[in-house]
């Protein structure tokens, strides 16, 4: 099963470039990104082309893939002595390395004077992200609560690409209880619509999309016979 989902790798690779080419487009050639920075035709900015350049489409794949891979988990898996609880504390452990090397990176290059991106985005500061990165004076007691807390709960001052951390945490959590409830579940495609319908309501429609990966892998991995089993075989 391991080998038949190597695909995915290959496909996290591309929407990591996806995300690369965004930045670099939303700094350095705005008028690709921007549609109102664009006075004629733009390939990029105003066709589906921008799908190439617009790092949203990298976040939407990244959301849907964890809700596959933890439906995955919980649907196929043999041994359940591992709590949820457990789970929990094992994906913020898997997360909080990542947060404090680049927040820490982006301490130092603040104390030392290497942050340039302000002047270089000057120009665009009403349509780009970027002005905003980093502007502020850095302190020790910001840099440990945004390197082990907001950025998981709120935003990450430091590092604005950060934003999807709270959604990669809360998200997980949000498919793992789902999926753990309704596992035996015969008939649950109704429970998948209430359950969008409420996030979306009541949270953000980006936890809509971790249900939706979820949906995915209930139709390829299920274990109980049910409409979805049904639909995935026809």
């Amino acid at each position: 099963m391991k080998k038949n989902l190597l695909f995915l790798d290959g496909m996290r690779a591309l929407m990591a470039i996806n995300v690369i080419l965004c930045h670099f487009v939303c700094v350095y050639f705005p008028e690709m990104y921007f549609p109102e920075k664009v006075g004629t035709l733009n390939l990029f900015a105003t066709t589906p082309l921008n799908v190439l350049v617009n790092g949203n489409v990298a976040v939407v794949f990244f959301f849907a893939l964890t809700g596959f891979l933890v439906g995955r988990s919980v649907f196929i898996e043999k041994n359940n002595d591992i709590s949820i609880i457990d789970k929990l504390k094992t994906r913020y452990i898997r997360l909080l390395p990542l947060v404090i090397v680049a927040t820490l990176f982006t301490f130092v290059t603040m104390q030392t004077g290497l942050q340039y991106h302000l002047s270089i985005t000057s120009e665009y500061v009403n349509t780009s992200f970027l002005h905003s990165y980093c502007n502020f004076e850095p302190t020790l007691i910001n840099l440990i609560s945004h390197s082990i807390f907001w950025p998981f709960v709120d935003f990450s001052a430091y590092i604005g690409p950060f934003w999807t951390i709270k959604y990669e945490l809360w998200g997980y959590i949000i498919v793992l209880i789902t999926a753990t409830c309704i596992k035996r579940q015969k008939s649950r495609e109704w429970i998948y619509l209430f359950v969008i319908v409420v996030m979306a309501i009541c949270l953000d429609s980006y936890y809509c999309i971790f249900i939706m990966g979820l949906f995915v892998a209930d139709l390829c991995f299920n274990t109980n016979p049910s409409f979805l089993k049904n639909v995935y075989q026809k």
